[in-house]
């Protein structure tokens, strides 16, 4: 038995024993590395081109709905600011209207003034 230390979670740090035997098993037993001289399967082949594809399909994802929030956004502000001038248009036009009753009455105050005196 060998007589180790190993930390747990966050500085916790426990003492065991584990045989010698087991470290050897785990030795051995380590996955071969791939030789350079070996032809990439087409498993291998169609596991790459299906990460690249579900990658960007992931990343055209994200962009298009970037995309539409800032469109969305930017056609709520012009719709909001046009709403805006037609309010102040209205205002405007029902305030003339005001001050061209007001200017009638008076020149119908002044055309019966001086109708008065022929």
């Amino acid at each position: 038995m060998v007589s180790c230390q190993r930390r747990v979670g966050q500085g916790e740090v426990r003492s065991g024993t584990h045989s010698a035997a087991r470290n050897e098993v785990k030795a051995t037993t380590k996955r071969p590395r791939r030789p350079d001289n070996r032809p990439v399967t087409p498993v291998e082949i169609a596991a790459i081109i299906s990460g690249c594809f579900a990658t960007g399909s992931v990343f055209l994802t994200a962009a298009v709905a970037f995309i539409g929030f800032r469109t969305t956004r930017s056609v709520t502000a012009k719709a909001v600011a046009a709403g805006s001038q037609d309010t102040v248009r209205a205002l405007n036009a029902a305030r003339d209207d005001r001050l061209w009753e007001k200017r009638a009455a008076a020149y119908e105050e002044t055309v019966a003034y001086l109708s008065a005196y022929p």
